[in-house]
């Protein structure tokens, strides 16, 4: 939940910039310069409507491939970890009657795996429009706090292929500049709590990297490997990542996350 809002919080910022003067404007030279450029608000304006300075996100197309690319991190992935008690298999009958259930194995998981204090809610939702079209979802912030890091754990029935999956995922605090002492915190929770062994080195160019690729563009950027495995019982798939995004102050930073989603055979 978190990397989507986020994601969307710097697509809205980096319109918003646009629209009040973050590029270069030019005077039109003619009358007839003055009616091509109405022409093209009024198209601009049938592609993503604007009502009293609002901005129509639903109409409005994100080409999240520029968004985001691949980067090795040489992951390397053990198959016990601390959170793996938030992942065991529920019951999938019915999704809504499982919320408690899925709050407890979620708390226990994260008191014994994770250092930070997190108090956690949970809501189910439907979708019919989505490919994920049923999910129950419990949500912890670290110390209560919108600042610190983040978990979130959940289950879903995903509709175009008719199975239902189960993750965890781990988010840190936001950084707003690159600090090796932050880093190595991190990444030393990561390995305990979802059983990732990664590089600092590796970690700390990609930090780099996405924070200069964040302040070129004025836009959401992020770095990922995501790794599959097969077990017995389930596949999973292991999603890490270095995300940047760009306040409205026009402050750059990141976070960085990590993800394991189970689908039970």
């Amino acid at each position: 939940m978190k990397k989507i809002l986020i994601l969307l919080m710097a697509f809205v910022i980096s319109v918003t910039l646009a629209g009040c003067g973050g590029g270069k404007t030019e005077e039109p030279s003619s009358e007839n310069g003055i009616e091509n450029d109405l022409e093209n608000h009024i198209e601009e304006d049938d592609e993503a409507e604007e009502e009293d300075g609002k901005i129509d996100i639903d109409n409005i197309m994100v080409d999240e491939d520029e968004m985001k690319a691949s980067y090795d991190f040489g992951l390397n992935i053990s198959s016990a970890f601390g959170m793996s008690g938030a992942v065991k298999k529920i019951s999938y009958s019915n999704l809504s009657n499982q919320k408690s259930k899925l709050e407890e194995m979620t708390e226990t998981a994260a008191k014994s795996a994770l250092t930070g204090d997190y108090s956690v809610f949970s809501e189910y939702e439907e979708d019919d429009a989505d490919s994920v079209d049923k999910i129950i979802y419990v949500i912890g912030m670290e110390d209560d706090d919108s600042e610190k890091s983040f978990i979130e754990c959940g289950a879903y029935h995903n509709a175009d292929d008719n199975k239902y999956y189960q993750y965890t995922l781990y988010a840190s605090q936001n950084f707003y500049s690159l600090n090796s002492g932050d880093i190595s915190a991190v990444l030393k929770e990561i390995k305990s709590a979802y059983g990732v062994n990664l590089s600092k080195s590796k970690v700390e160019k990609a930090v780099k990297d996405v924070l200069k690729k964040v302040k070129e563009t004025e836009d959401y950027y992020s770095l990922y490997e995501t790794r599959k495995i097969k077990e017995k019982d389930y596949n999973e798939t292991v999603n890490f990542a270095v995300e940047g995004f760009i306040t409205e102050d026009n402050e750059t930073g990141y976070y960085i996350s990590i993800e394991r989603e189970r689908c039970y055979n």
